[in-house]
């Protein structure tokens, strides 16, 4: 079923990255080794540009192909993904409050240190990763394959500052960035095989419900990814210890000296 082939390729992609970014980085300068990975990073984003002329046509072998089967119809693939689910709320405000806000609560209950540092860690991982993602969606103003699909736009038609905002996807990226920093805090197998199943399942879900094409998946699933492990090397070598704190009227990150 093509549904479960996007998310087993994306699966791949994401642990594929991830096992190359730590190798690189293991054999990497301690001072540049923070940034080994959002480099590979960088590189999966512009190479994700070389692929975008293949969209329409994942496009429609995919998404237009679950529209017109009725199996598909029968199990509600096509309602994977849709707003206010499960998945696709994980990549938005709430969904990342409610990771963040979760971890840290265990941690303090049962008094925890890795589970507060994964709540910190991830607050920041995607703090980064939406500035990062807000420049580039900014940049590259792409239409959203449901634009497309309404207005018979290109899919490779890119207009910076115009507001449109498809490339690349801030929810899988945000997906990939917790993905990143709760694998790393918890290095098991199948926490990794989680983490990144559920991130690349969201990102599948954004593509079903044409909110993006695939190459925005590809490429948010790149930054997420590259920002997540940026914060927690960067973490692991300045050796600070942080925290959350909370006022009546805000919430935000502290640090110990």
């Amino acid at each position: 079923m093509k549904i479960f082939s996007l998310i087993y390729c994306l699966f791949l992609f994401g642990t594929s990255v991830s096992f190359a970014g730590e190798s690189l980085g293991a054999h990497a300068p301690v001072k540049e080794s923070i940034w080994t990975e959002p480099r590979i990073a960088g590189y999966v984003v512009l190479g994700s540009l070389t692929l975008i002329g293949f969209d329409e046509w994942v496009h429609n072998h995919t998404v237009n192909h679950i529209r017109a089967n009725r199996s598909y119809r029968l199990f509600d693939v096509y309602e994977f993904g849709q707003p206010h689910t499960f998945l696709e709320e994980m990549g938005n405000t709430s969904g990342i409050a409610g990771m963040i806000s979760s971890f840290y609560a265990i941690g303090l209950l049962t008094d925890s240190e890795s589970a507060k540092k994964t709540g910190v860690l991830t607050a920041q991982a995607c703090a980064v990763t939406g500035v990062s993602v807000l420049a580039l969606k900014t940049l590259a103003g792409r239409s959203r394959p449901i634009t497309f699909r309404i207005n018979e736009m290109d899919a490779d038609k890119f207009e910076p500052f115009s507001g449109h905002s498809s490339f690349p996807s801030g929810h899988t990226a945000t997906a990939f960035t917790m993905a990143a920093v709760i694998s790393s805090q918890y290095p098991s197998w199948w926490v990794g095989f989680l983490s990144y199943g559920l991130a690349s399942a969201i990102g599948t879900g954004r593509i079903i419900q044409d909110r993006h094409w695939t190459t925005d998946v590809i490429a948010g699933a790149a930054v997420g990814w590259g920002m997540g492990r940026l914060v927690v090397n960067y973490e692991k070598q300045s050796g600070k210890s942080r925290f959350l704190y909370a006022t009546p009227n805000s919430v935000g990150i502290g640090q110990k000296f």
